[in-house]
């Protein structure tokens, strides 16, 4: 608890200062949750009324989860706060305060059906309850379906319920200015894709999607063919040509148009089949033979029809046209389709946002000093560099983990309550530390950089007028980070969860500080002829991670629209002899409330060995991580997490080391008197 004075005592001040309390004290229970309790002044005030009036002065992380109205504060006989005697709050997570309001009550009900909880309460947080940030599109999509206007980024800035619902509804809708058909410039991640040269033909996503009993042909040509007719990006045709306008790049030449709708018909690529389960990976294979991007066969379909069974639906898409945000809306407009035969409108579209990058790349260029720092060297991961002759797809070996469903829970609920991160921060920080102790056990370098490629779902609104929620295609931003791991051993005895605490805080600052969530790096590499000159050179870091989010379990929809249980259910692909990307490529979801880590690497860059030595070693950190959120030593504040921009990690970490000499050798020091003061 000691790691956390700072914001007790800014959160306790602030509760007494406000008119309606008398006397407060603020607590961090053991499950990590900050407590209010307040006697009140006489105004009649509730701990839910003193609750909002904090959410509306502190950062959202700050506001307990409760605020609990006492007579007075129980005292010890010595006249100290008796904290043995103050009552647990009557609420938890998922039963909570209830709305008060029509707003609320839609936030309540999309809270509960994106995250797969039976139940929300108004001062529930949307990390707390496992979201995630490809949730949290999902979230914003639902809500605006709902006529409550959010943004992803209030999502993140609010947190919950009652504080989001205090805000919704500022949001502007989303201005169509073009046709969703014609020239679509080309973005940063088909640039990217472009430099790798080789074939591209197949380089794919696929989904198997459990279809519900009573579908027949006619009405699954229909639903795809809205499919095709509502997502433009599922219309668009690769081309070789000339240079566009806003290219300033001098790999292979492509070009991008979008197709009118009704110009591709579902039923050109959707084929059946008979037979068993097993033979969905052979059906995948086909369709994904049938991809020819350079004639608009951006999609191929195969329904396994099960008389008197659900059925399973392939769903094969070239990666110029879905990322995993995509596949999200894909499936949930299958089932919106299926079920009302109607889909909402997309909002700002693919082409729109394509024709807006240019522009943002100009105006990020006060960012190179940031990418340029990112790009610096660091000890080598891999046994070299790759070798585009040598290293491609054909040579690309895997290996795979997963966690149970008891380990899981805590990393998508209690660990980020507990260490003020998201999901994806402690997925991404324990793997940091993984890798630095893994490579000093293999090549027996000491110092602490990582170098990784990280990739983001590229959807953040940094214009409010911009809508991306609904909108299908290849949004991903991938950009470099350089990250401090530190000095330490995570996964041998004797642990030290203090350090352990600090390293990760530390890890978390070096995320956030991250302009836009990486965005810029791709704009500057690819659209701007100044970042360009700077960036171009710059070694690509030999590994990358990304994070996918959650399929199915919590998230799957109604009416059996929903990810396939079988193995293998989302996959991709790529032609044999397509140079990779990077040596090693890391991936992780949530599947079945289960954590899936997915390793492919070049063979001749690392050994199976090692690479099943690198998930054992990730998974030992996380569950360090899950042992350090829930010991009161856990972690210092970090200069993210608290509102005195003006201290430094160094300050904080000396405050923390005086106080708790303070509290060895004066713990009266903290009394109470009778009054509780």
């Amino acid at each position: 608890m000691r790691g956390h004075r700072i914001e007790l005592g800014e959160v306790e001040a602030a509760l007494t200062a406000l008119p309606e309390v008398a006397h407060a004290v603020v607590v961090q229970r053991e499950s990590g949750r900050l407590v209010g309790y307040a006697v009140p002044a006489g105004t009649g005030a509730d701990g839910g009324d003193l609750r909002r009036m904090l959410a509306a002065a502190l950062p959202d992380y700050m506001v307990p989860s409760a605020v609990v109205v006492l007579e007075r504060l129980p005292l010890t006989v010595n006249g100290k706060l008796d904290h043995a005697a103050l009552p647990e709050p009557q609420t938890t997570a998922g039963t909570a305060r209830s709305a008060s309001n029509a707003v609320e009550e839609v936030l309540c009900s999309v809270f509960a059906e994106v995250l797969g909880v039976p139940e929300v309460g108004v001062d529930d947080g949307f990390f707390d309850l496992g979201g995630d940030s490809i949730t949290s599109i999902r979230l914003v999509s639902r809500a605006r379906a709902e006529g409550v206007n959010l943004t992803v980024r209030d999502v993140f800035d609010r947190r919950t319920v009652a504080a989001l619902a205090a805000v919704a509804g500022s949001t502007p809708t989303a201005a169509v200015t073009m046709a969703e058909d014609g020239d679509l410039p080309l973005t940063p991640m088909a640039h990217w894709l472009a430099e790798r040269g080789g074939p591209v033909d197949r380089f794919s996503q696929s989904l198997w999607i459990r279809t519900p009993r009573g579908l027949d042909r006619d009405t699954l040509e229909r639903l795809l063919q809205q499919l095709l007719d509502q997502h433009a990006a599922l219309r668009t045709v690769l081309t070789t040509g000339e240079r566009d306008e806003h290219d300033v790049s001098d790999e292979q030449k492509w070009a991008t148009i979008i197709r009118p709708a009704g110009t591709v018909r579902a039923a050109d690529l959707l084929r059946y089949a008979h037979g068993e389960l097993a033979e969905l990976p052979a059906l995948t294979e086909a369709a994904r033979d049938r991809l020819a991007p350079r004639q608009g066969v951006m999609a191929q379909a195969v329904w396994l029809d099960r008389p008197g069974r659900s059925g399973r639906l392939v769903l094969v898409l070239h990666h110029l046209v879905v990322d995993a945000v995509s596949w999200q809306i894909l499936l949930s407009d299958l089932d919106t389709a299926w079920r009302t035969g109607e889909l909402p409108d997309t909002g700002t579209s693919l082409r729109q946002w394509a024709h807006l990058l240019p522009g943002q790349a100009r105006d990020r260029e006060d960012e190179l000093p940031f990418w340029t720092r990112m790009t610096a060297p660091a000890a080598p991961l891999l046994d070299g560099p790759v070798d585009p002759a040598r290293d491609t797809e054909s040579a690309v070996r895997q290996h795979s983990g997963r966690l149970s469903a008891e380990r899981t829970a805590p990393l998508l609920t209690t660990v980020p309550a507990a260490l003020n991160a998201t999901t994806g921060e402690v997925l991404l920080g324990a793997l940091a530390l993984a890798l630095a102790d893994w490579r000093t056990r293999r090549t027996g370098a000491t110092t602490g950089a990582v170098r990784l490629d990280l990739e983001g779902h590229g959807r953040d609104e940094t214009d409010p007028a911009i809508d991306l929620t609904r909108t299908v295609g290849w949004f991903t931003s991938v950009y470099p980070v350089r990250l401090d791991t530190g000095s330490g051993t995570w996964i041998t005895e004797p642990y030290d969860d203090v350090a352990l605490g600090r390293a990760f805080g530390h890890l978390k600052d070096q995320l956030r500080a991250v302009p836009e969530k990486g965005t810029g790096f791709g704009l500057l590499r690819h659209l701007s002829a100044r970042g360009r000159s700077v960036l171009a050179d710059a070694a690509t870091p030999e590994a990358a991670f990304n994070y996918l989010g959650r399929f199915g379990g919590a998230d799957a929809p109604a009416a059996g629209w929903s990810v396939a249980p079988e193995p293998g259910a989302f996959g991709g692909a790529a032609d044999p002899a397509l140079p990779v990307a990077h040596g090693l490529e890391i991936t992780a979801m949530v599947r079945d409330d289960r954590l899936v880590v997915g390793l492919a690497w070049a063979d001749a860059l690392l050994p199976d060995n090692a690479a099943a030595d690198l998930v054992d070693t990730w998974f030992a950190v996380l569950d360090r991580l899950t042992v350090c959120a829930a010991s009161p030593v856990r972690s210092a504040p970090t200069p993210s997490d608290v509102s005195l921009a003006d201290l430094s990690q160094d300050d904080l970490d000396l405050f923390e080391d005086e106080l708790g000499e303070l509290e060895e050798d004066d713990p009266g020091s903290f009394d109470f008197d009778e009054e509780g003061h």
